[in-house]
């Protein structure tokens, strides 16, 4: 992924667009969710702002694979 992703993220900051990313995890983390923070980790190397918040167990979150917020400046 590394640098299959590497233009992508090249393309990105040359045209100066902000790209964030916020993931909430609750505990305990499944295997997957492991992966998926190693990739983050990758992605955050590649200059990618990725917060990880731990929210608390009983917090009802979307059942939803993933969901996305886009939001830009004026």
């Amino acid at each position: 992924m590394h640098q299959a992703d590497r233009r992508l993220y090249d393309d990105i900051r040359s045209r100066g667009i902000e790209y964030s990313r916020i993931r909430l995890v609750q505990e305990p983390l499944t295997a997957y969710l492991d992966y998926e923070l190693l990739a983050y980790r990758i992605r955050a190397n590649l200059g990618e702002v990725i917060g990880v918040v731990r929210c608390d167990s009983a917090l009802n979150l979307p059942n939803e694979d993933f969901f996305d917020w886009t939001i830009s400046k004026p």
